[in-house]
């Protein structure tokens, strides 16, 4: 498998006459971090379980669900929620400077064998039209940009462009939609990976607290799902249980006390109470009223719910599968 890197095309232009220019500058979308197996001192603690073939094809499909996640989080909000081509083109901007780089894979593996049929034939197609997005909206970005920077839009009245542009917005708007199927998959496949993986666990009582934990903020990544027909009070509710759930554990759970453990420290006191817990306190209290909540709820890229979401959905279960690999 290989990664396609559609490097970034065009250049920053300076103001020509027209007062008109398009830039594609060097901006990536941070790459998914690697997945890296603990090493132990020699000596000072047991060896780290060598991942075997099927767990690596799990994995790896994890990889590839973050990258293209973030692919589409990045094309989402480039292409159509801050896409400023028509206030250029229609003079309402001066200058038009647009930033885009987005990977996709050349090919993509198989599916691991160990996932069942259902989920790959939910995985499958979202996996490949996200890919097949992300390098297409690429390709027409450059044609876009080359077409500008040339001036084409002085002989055709910004026919191409206009028709450019459109595909673009079509695509961010395609990628926003992927981008909450991908969340979809990501929580199906680790749900599953996790549940048979706890068998082996050196602690298993510590991974059945924090699957279970999970479980509860999924109750609020549900309910946020629903955009501006989530219900107030029952996110309220939500939230107020997952802050005394966070209280409890951060006083009660024994992995936290004396010596806490990294991965389930970070887990418990960075991702449950202060980007999930304290964060949603923060957003309700500040939208007070119906038309404040509604303007948080809008289903948008990169607003504060699915930020919230991301949190539930990825990293909570990226800590576990973590914390299953390296207990440590």
């Amino acid at each position: 498998m290989a990664i396609r890197n559609l490097w970034p095309i065009g250049r920053i232009c300076g103001l020509l006459l027209a007062g008109m220019a398009l830039g594609a500058g060097p901006v990536l979308a941070e790459p998914a971090p690697g997945i890296r197996y603990a090493q132990a001192a020699p000596g000072t603690a047991p060896r780290p379980n060598v991942p075997g073939a099927e767990q690596q094809q799990e994995d790896q499909l994890f990889q590839i669900l973050r990258e293209l996640s973030g692919g589409c989080n990045e094309a989402a909000w480039t292409l159509w929620r801050s896409n400023s081509y028509d206030d250029w083109r229609n003079r309402r901007a001066r200058v038009l400077s647009m930033h885009y780089s987005v990977r996709s894979y050349e090919s993509l593996p198989p599916l691991p064998a160990s996932l069942p049929e259902a989920l790959k034939l939910k995985a499958e197609p979202t996996i490949k039209s996200a890919n097949e997005t992300l390098s297409a909206s690429g390709d027409v970005f450059k044609d876009l940009a080359t077409y500008i920077n040339a001036k084409d839009y002085e002989d055709d009245k910004f026919r191409k462009g206009d028709e450019l542009n459109a595909k673009l917005l079509a695509a961010g708007k395609r990628c926003h939609q992927l981008e909450a199927e991908l969340a979809e998959v990501y929580r199906d496949v680790a749900a599953l990976v996790i549940e048979r993986r706890k068998a082996g666990a050196a602690r298993p009582e510590i991974v059945a607290v924090m699957i279970a934990d999970w479980q509860k903020a999924s109750a609020l990544s549900r309910e946020l799902g629903r955009f501006e027909a989530a219900d107030r009070a029952t996110l309220e509710g939500l939230v107020r249980d997952l802050s005394a759930l966070s209280d409890e554990r951060k006083a009660n759970f024994e992995p936290l006390k004396q010596a806490p453990q990294a991965i389930v420290k970070r887990f418990y006191e960075t991702t449950l109470q202060d980007d999930i817990a304290a964060k949603m306190r923060r957003l309700l209290r500040e939208a007070k009223t119906p038309k404040a909540f509604k303007e948080l709820a809008q289903d948008r890229p990169r607003s504060e719910f699915w930020a919230v979401r991301r949190e539930i959905d990825y990293f909570m279960p990226d800590a576990i599968l973590s914390y299953l690999r390296n207990p440590g």
